[in-house]
């Protein structure tokens, strides 16, 4: 059974005995049964483990263009700027 069938069971299991024991007397906080199911459904509903990263991560981004190459670039035209200059 898969973790989340598993926590569906018992969390049914769970509403299906508060109902039958809701004509008694019931105090949930002192009844066995209640106390095991949910202790069950709270222990199954933990989140499920993180992705795995693969082993190969892609390359890291090339360094910045040293001052005096960045110098020999050709200015840019008016008007012609990149999105992220504005």
């Amino acid at each position: 059974m898969t973790a989340s069938s598993v926590r569906h069971e018992t969390r049914a299991l769970l509403r299906a005995h508060l109902s039958a024991a809701s004509g008694y007397r019931h105090v949930t906080r002192h009844c066995p049964v209640c106390s095991r199911l949910l202790r069950l459904a709270m222990e199954l509903s933990e989140p499920e483990p993180l992705l795995v990263l693969p082993d190969a991560l892609p390359a890291p981004l090339p360094a910045p263009l040293p001052e005096p190459l960045r110098e020999a670039l050709p200015e840019p035209l008016p008007g012609d700027e990149s999105p992220a200059e504005r």
